[in-house]
């Protein structure tokens, strides 16, 4: 119900009111169908009318909708007539949370409105885990001097006309080694060559800056350059601010306000849940006392629609009793504040059984 807010009943009937001596309840059973299974038909075409309602459908189809190629899946059900609710056996009834705007199904607008809410909540963890991992390596920004790249396009030249005499004479040619990759040089040198290079280089000391744990410590030399001039290139590496602060405390604030909307969603304050704030376990004893009676007046909508197929089933098998008011409903405990019980009956002073 607090999905769909809809209950599809089916009804069993017995085949008579009575039998030799002994009477018959006129109600045997009844069977909950589940909801993802059952669909409103009906034999009339209703394609041109607007005006479409909840009455315009006498049957209920029920089968397993993700397979319907299946032969005979699907059955189809009278749904109850409640001026003459004992002429069909094996009807269906929908007792349903009426919304404004959808007179056919029920739909939960506020589990509809919180899916977001729940999406967001369930992939807080997920962000959380992936900045903490990926953080190292993506926090620091790598000059590169353009001495370094003239020394290597340099020694990359040399390599190709060395590997070029190697492959001449037959022989093996020489390739690099770079951290735990290895570059084929071959002997033809081209630009694309001393960008694989590059790459291979800021991959090696990406090796070393990432991860988590094993790399803390570590050291990455290089070696600096003097240009023409006399002044001294070398590689920088300088740390871009990611604000972690920032950032992580708002993931955690995003999550805390998830929680407040769907406990508000659902009418249910923090001091009656499972979901605590600033490491307590609830707030005043006051405000759980009437938070957590609000929470039980408000029951009164689902207990009506949920109970009301079996009460429905009361007044035909019982008449009389129904007269009198006997009923189906869910349990609500009388909750008394603790100020209000004796010393001796409180909690706080139970002896543990």
């Amino acid at each position: 119900f607090y999905y769909s807010e809809g209950i599809f009943t089916k009804w069993h009937l017995s085949r008579g009111h009575a039998i030799g001596l002994h009477s018959v309840l006129p109600v045997s059973g009844l069977e909950h169908i589940s909801e993802l299974r059952c669909r409103l038909a009906t034999k009339n075409n209703l394609s041109s009318r607007a005006d479409v309602e909840d009455r315009d459908f006498q049957y209920v189809i029920v089968g397993n909708w993700a397979a319907l190629n299946i032969q005979g899946e699907c059955k189809v059900y009278p749904r109850m007539d409640y001026m003459r609710p004992l002429a069909t056996n094996c009807v269906v009834t929908y007792a349903k949370n009426p919304n404004h705007g959808n007179d056919i199904y029920a739909t939960n607008v506020f589990f509809n409105g919180l899916k977001e809410w729940i999406k967001g909540c369930n992939a807080t963890p997920e962000y959380i885990n992936s900045f903490l991992e990926n953080a190292l390596s993506a926090r620091h920004h790598v000059i590169i001097p353009q001495a370094w790249i003239e020394q290597k396009e340099e020694a990359l030249m040399a390599l190709c006309d060395k590997n070029a005499e190697l492959d001449a004479n037959s022989e093996t040619m020489q390739d690099i080694k770079v951290g735990r990759k290895t570059l084929e040089v071959g002997k033809v040198y081209t630009p694309e060559l001393l960008e694989k290079y590059i790459t291979l280089e800021l991959q090696k000391m990406t090796d070393w800056l990432s991860g988590r744990g094993k790399n803390q410590g570590k050291i990455y030399a290089t070696r600096s350059f003097i240009n023409g001039q006399g002044d001294e290139e070398k590689w920088q590496i300088t740390e871009i601010d990611q604000k972690y602060k920032e950032y992580i405390s708002a993931l955690i604030e995003y999550d805390k306000r998830a929680d407040e909307v769907l406990l508000s969603g659902k009418g249910i304050d923090s001091s009656i849940s499972n979901i605590t704030a600033s490491g307590t376990i609830s707030k005043s004893g006051a405000d759980a006392y009437y938070n957590y009676v609000i929470y039980l007046t408000q029951q009164a909508l689902p207990e009506k629609i949920i109970c009301k197929d079996i009460n429905f089933a009361i007044k035909q098998n019982f008449p009389e009793e129904y007269r009198q008011g006997i009923r189906l409903g869910f349990y609500r405990p009388n909750v008394q504040r603790q100020e209000d019980i004796t010393p001796s009956n409180r909690i706080s002073n139970q002896e543990e059984l």
